[in-house]
C-alpha cells in the first residue's frame, strides 16, 4: 500500500472528544505506549474509518477530564464528557474523538490522556483514496476470544486498512456489560491501530452494542433507521454490513412455536431489507469493482435464505460474508446464471485453532440439502485482498503450529469465464419427457473461481444445466482458474417434433416422439395427525405425494400405499397429459394405542412403483409447524 508522504494536514477541526498526540510517522511502527491501564475500562479503540477521518472511543472508570495535545498546532483542547446510557442505574463514561480533515492513506499516531496522568497511545492509517488496491481481515462469533494475541500477531504481520466483525463478540445475550471487555480489552494491540466496524451477532444484541458500536457507526456512515445498517466504500469496493437479528433470531423466535412474526418485527424486517435492496442501487455501489455483504446469520439460516439472497443476487453483490454457525463453509449462488459471481461464505469462528477444509469431489454431495455448497470445514479469520480487479481470501486457523492456509479463493471483477469441448448429446430420439444425455469438458479460463455449468440452447431457449453427479445427489461443481472437470448431466424434453439443440459451437438434432400415459410420483410428504394439525402421539400416518402425467395422452394413475411392504390401501386419479396432481393418504393402524421406535428404524413406504425409506430421527414430541422433517428423514427413494 503506498504512503503519502507530504506534510500532515489540519489534524482536527471543531470541538474534538479526545486526547491526541498527531503526526505523520512510517507505516512500519507498530508500538503500544502505555504507563497504566488507570482510568481506562475500554479503549481506546478504533471506528469508521475514511479517507479523511477517524473516530477513537474509549471509556473511563469515573468522568474526568481528558486532554489532546497535538505537535502539529501545539495546542491544548478539552474534552467534553459523553456519558453512556444509563442501563440497571448504571452510567457509561464514555468518550469519542472525531478526527476529520485528515490526508487520506497516511498513517498517524495519537495519544489518550486523563487529568489523573493515565495515557495510551497507538496510530492509525486513513483509507487511501483512488487506490486499487485494499486489504482487511474478517472475524466472526470471537467470544471469550481465547486465541486474542495470536490474531493481534497476524493482524499486525498483515496491516489491513480495517477489520470487519460479522458479530458475536460477547458469550451472553448481549445484556451483560460486564462480557464486552472480552473483545475490548482482552484483543491486544490491534484494537489501538486498526479500526474494526461491526456487525450485531444474536449474543450481542442491545443496549451496551449500541453504546459501543451503533452510536458512531450511524453517526458517521450511511445507515438505517436502526443504525445496525451501514454503508462505505473503500477503494474498489463497495460495503454493506446488514442486522440480521430482525429475522434470524427475533422472527425465528415468533415463528419456532408455529406463530408468526408481529407487525412491529415484520415492519423491521422489511425496512432493512428494502435498505440494502436500495443502497446496493445507488451509483456508489454500481461502479464498484466488488460489492461486499456481512451479516451475522449465513446463508444456511432458513430466513436468511428465504429474504437475502434474491436482495443480494439482484444487486450483483459478489461475495457475503457471515458467522453464526462456528464452521467454515462455501456456497455458490443457486441461479446457475450467477454461480460464483456471487459467493456465500460463513466464517468459522475466531477460536478454534485448527481445522481443516473439505472440497469432495464433483460427484460427491457435501451436504444433502445444499448442492451448491463448494467447501465446508473450520477456520479462525479470513484474510482478504482486493487489488487489480481481483478479490481473493486466505481462510487461516491458528495452532500452536503456527498460521495455516486451509484455502485461499479468488473472484474476478470479470466474472466467470468458461471454455467447452468434447461435446456430446446422446441419443437422436426420446420420448416426449424423457431425457438426452449432454456431456463436456468445462475449463475455467477466468482469473477467479467459477461453478461449471452448461447453456444449452434449446430451439432458440436457454436451458441451463448447473448440478452434476449421481442422480438424486447431484452438486454443484467448483472450478479454480485454469482447472477443467468432464461432465455430464440429463434434459428433459417435452415438446414433440425436432429439437435443435445447441452448445458453444456443438450443434444436435433430437427427435421427440409421443409417449402413451405415463406416471412420475414425487415430492413425498409425510405426517402423524390429521395433516392439518401436527400429531406426534397419533396412529394415523397422513402421506401425500405428487403424481404427474408424462405422457402424451390423458390417463389414470393408480398410487398404492405400502407400509413395511405390504399394500394397505391405493386411489385412483385422473391426469390430462402434462397436467400434476397430489394424492392423499390417511392410514389408520389396525390396533390403537401406543408404538415403540427408537432412533434410526426405517420405515418402507411405496408410492406407484417407487419405494422410499425413511429414517426415525427422533422419539421425543416436537412442536412447531412441520413436525415429520423433525422426525424422519428420507433416506432413498
Amino acid at each position: 500500500m503506498a504512503k503519502k508522504s507530504s506534510r500532515m494536514r489540519r489534524l482536527l477541526s471543531g470541538v474534538l472528544s479526545a486526547v491526541m498526540l498527531a503526526t505523520l510517522v512510517p507505516s512500519t511502527a507498530f508500538a503500544i505506549g502505555r504507563t497504566d491501564t488507570g482510568s481506562f475500562l475500554t479503549g481506546p479503540y478504533l471506528m469508521t474509518p475514511k479517507t479523511n477521518g477517524m473516530v477513537v472511543v474509549w471509556e473511563l472508570d469515573k468522568p474526568m477530564k481528558s486532554t489532546i495535545t497535538s505537535d502539529a498546532d501545539k495546542k491544548t483542547l478539552e474534552v467534553p464528557v459523553e456519558e453512556g446510557e444509563k442501563f440497571k442505574g448504571e452510567s457509561m463514561h464514555m468518550y469519542r474523538a472525531r478526527l476529520t480533515d485528515l490526508t487520506p492513506g497516511t498513517t498517524y499516531t495519537y495519544k489518550v490522556e486523563t487529568e489523573d496522568g493515565q495515557t495510551m497511545d497507538g496510530h492509525f492509517r486513513t483509507l487511501p483514496e483512488n487506490s486499487n488496491e485494499i486489504r482487511f481481515v474478517v472475524v466472526s462469533d470471537s467470544h471469550r476470544f481465547e486465541t486474542a494475541t495470536k490474531v493481534s500477531d497476524v493482524i499486525a504481520q498483515f496491516d489491513p486498512d480495517f477489520i470487519l466483525h460479522t458479530g458475536d463478540m460477547v458469550e451472553g445475550t448481549g445484556s451483560q456489560k460486564d462480557q464486552f471487555p472480552y473483545w475490548f480489552q482482552n484483543v491486544g494491540s490491534f484494537l489501538h491501530n486498526v479500526p474494526v466496524i461491526y456487525n450485531s451477532g444474536n449474543h450481542d444484541y442491545g443496549v451496551y452494542f449500541d453504546e459501543y458500536v451503533t452510536k458512531v457507526q450511524k453517526e458517521q456512515y450511511k445507515s438505517n433507521k436502526t443504525g445496525r445498517n451501514v454503508a462505505f466504500d473503500c477503494g474498489p469496493v463497495h460495503f454493506d454490513m446488514l442486522d440480521s437479528n430482525p429475522w434470524s433470531l427475533f422472527e425465528l423466535n415468533s415463528t419456532a412455536g408455529g406463530g408468526e412474526a408481529d407487525a412491529a418485527t415484520k415492519a423491521v424486517v422489511n425496512e432493512s431489507l428494502d435498505w440494502l435492496k436500495a443502497d446496493l442501487a445507488t451509483d456508489n455501489a454500481k461502479k464498484a469493482d466488488f460489492r461486499v455483504v456481512t451479516m451475522h446469520h449465513p446463508f444456511e439460516d432458513d430466513l436468511t435464505r428465504k429474504y437475502v439472497p434474491s436482495i443480494v443476487e439482484n444487486g450483483n453483490v459478489n461475495i457475503m460474508f457471515s458467522g453464526h454457525t462456528h464452521l467454515y463453509s462455501r456456497y455458490a449462488s443457486a441461479d446457475p446464471k450467477r454461480g460464483a459471481d456471487t459467493l456465500y461464505v460463513t466464517q468459522g469462528d475466531a477460536r478454534i485453532g485448527d481445522g481443516k477444509i473439505d472440497t469432495g469431489k464433483p460427484d460427491q454431495r457435501l451436504n444433502d440439502n445444499y448442492p451448491n455448497l463448494l467447501a465446508t470445514g473450520k477456520g479462525d479469520m479470513l484474510e482478504v485482498t482486493v487489488k487489480d480487479g481481483l478479490l481473493t481470501y486466505k481462510n487461516l486457523g491458528l495452532s500452536s503450529d503456527g498460521e495455516k492456509i486451509f484455502e485461499t479463493v479468488t473472484l474476478s471483477k470479470d466474472g466467470a469465464k468458461l471454455a467447452y469441448s468434447d461435446i456430446s448429446i446422446t441419443p437422436d430420439t426420446v420420448q416426449s419427457n424423457g431425457t438426452v444425455t449432454v456431456s463436456a469438458k468445462v475449463t475455467n479460463v477466468g482469473k477467479g473461481l467459477a461453478t461449471a455449468s452448461m447453456c444449452v440452447k434449446d430451439n432458440g431457449t436457454d436451458r441451463w444445466l448447473y448440478e452434476f453427479g449421481k442422480s438424486g445427489k447431484e452438486r454443484v461443481v467448483g472450478l479454480n482458474p485454469g482447472e477443467s472437470a468432464t461432465l455430464s448431466a440429463p434434459l428433459t424434453l417435452s415438446a414433440l417434433g425436432t429439437h435443435t439443440l445447441k452448445l458453444d459451437s456443438y450443434t444436435k438434432t433430437v427427435n421427440v416422439t409421443f409417449r402413451k400415459a405415463t406416471y412420475a410420483y414425487s415430492n413425498l410428504r409425510l405426517q402423524l395427525g390429521s395433516g392439518t394439525v401436527s400429531e406426534p402421539t397419533s396412529d394415523v400416518i397422513y402421506a401425500k405425494a405428487d403424481v404427474q402425467n408424462i405422457g402424451n395422452e390423458d390417463g389414470t394413475a393408480e398410487a398404492v400405499l405400502y407400509i413395511n411392504g405390504a399394500a394397505v390401501t391405493s386411489q385412483k386419479t385422473a391426469l390430462k397429459a402434462g397436467e400434476t396432481r397430489t394424492v392423499e393418504f390417511a392410514y389408520k393402524a389396525p390396533a390403537g394405542g401406543s408404538y415403540t421406535v427408537k432412533v434410526g428404524d426405517i420405515i418402507e413406504v411405496t408410492f406407484g412403483n417407487r419405494p422410499v425409506k425413511i429414517r426415525v430421527l427422533s422419539d421425543v414430541e416436537q412442536k412447531g409447524k412441520d413436525v415429520a422433517r423433525e422426525m424422519f428423514e428420507v433416506i432413498e427413494g
